[in-house]
């Protein structure tokens, strides 16, 4: 007859299991399984069990091993809810062109800074028709609506119903201090520092 398990092995054996389950819940993450990364909350439910996310902190010392981390968008209309956020893998570290492969042309990087520093002023949307109308004035406007739609379908925005909102991927990829910062404080060659409009 077997002797009972002590508690210090009923410690590893659960620490075991958590870390089975995190290795898991790394492989469930990297896999991509539709246009966008990641999965949500309830998914990762279902895979790892209620204690999901507890393993997702394990997940995320894991990936942190590998110069990844976990992060998680919260669901525009339920912010507070775990299971309808995103949870996707990113580089601790920012890319360089030469990682990405560079996806977006230069006018299309730069109608990116356009539009979301105006996004994020006017509280992260704003109707398709002013930001349509921000985009023209550097674009013609086959190209503006092209570079729109092709933001869009990259995750950056999104076209709801009239309305343009910063999408997932920027939340993920984009800081937006940063970015604001970065706009502020650029200037004309040879401008006044103390008067950018010189």
């Amino acid at each position: 007859m077997s002797e009972p398990e002590t508690e210090k092995e009923k410690e590893e054996k659960l620490e075991a299991q958590l870390r089975e389950s995190a290795r898991a819940g790394l492989r469930f993450l990297l896999i991509q399984r539709r246009s966008q990364p990641g999965c949500k909350g309830w998914e990762l439910k279902r895979e790892l069990g209620r204690n999901y996310l507890q393993i997702l902190r394990l997940v995320n010392g894991m990936a942190s091993d590998i110069g990844l981390k976990l992060v998680s968008v919260p669901d525009e209309d339920f912010p507070d809810d775990p299971d309808r956020s995103r949870y996707l893998l990113v580089s601790k570290e920012p890319l360089s062109e030469k990682d990405t492969g560079s996806w977006l042309r230069m006018e299309e990087a730069a109608s990116l800074a356009i539009i979301l520093s105006h996004l994020f002023v006017k509280g992260e949307v704003d109707s398709k028709a002013v930001v349509m109308t921000m985009v023209r004035e550097k674009l013609p406007s086959w190209r503006a609506q092209q570079v729109v739609s092709k933001l869009t379908r990259l995750g950056y925005l999104e076209d709801d119903a009239g309305y343009i909102r910063v999408g997932w991927r920027t939340k993920v990829e984009i800081d937006r201090d940063e970015l604001l910062t970065s706009i502020l404080s650029r200037r004309p060659e040879g401008g006044d520092p103390a008067n950018p409009s010189t």
